[in-house]
């Protein structure tokens, strides 16, 4: 997963950075953003190091579509 690798965490380290269950990190790392708090997906976003949009920009994709680098998809 691209940011996750950018950012040099395993999923475990990502949820307890960001304060989230590991589960969260889980569906994010799916693509499976339904029923997620803003706020959590902030907290996520900001242990990351990225902004909102970087980890939200891939619906269906989720945190493990491609490892190259981002690319604003129009």
């Amino acid at each position: 997963m691209q940011l996750l690798l950018a950012a040099e965490l395993r999923r475990i380290d990502l949820a307890a950075e960001a304060g989230v269950d590991l589960k969260v990190v889980h569906h994010l790392c799916m693509g499976d953003y339904l029923g997620i708090k803003l706020a959590t997906l902030v907290r996520v976003a900001f242990a990351l190091g990225c902004v909102l949009a970087e980890l939200v920009r891939r619906p269906r994709k989720g945190l493990l579509y491609d490892r190259g680098v981002l690319r604003v998809q129009r």
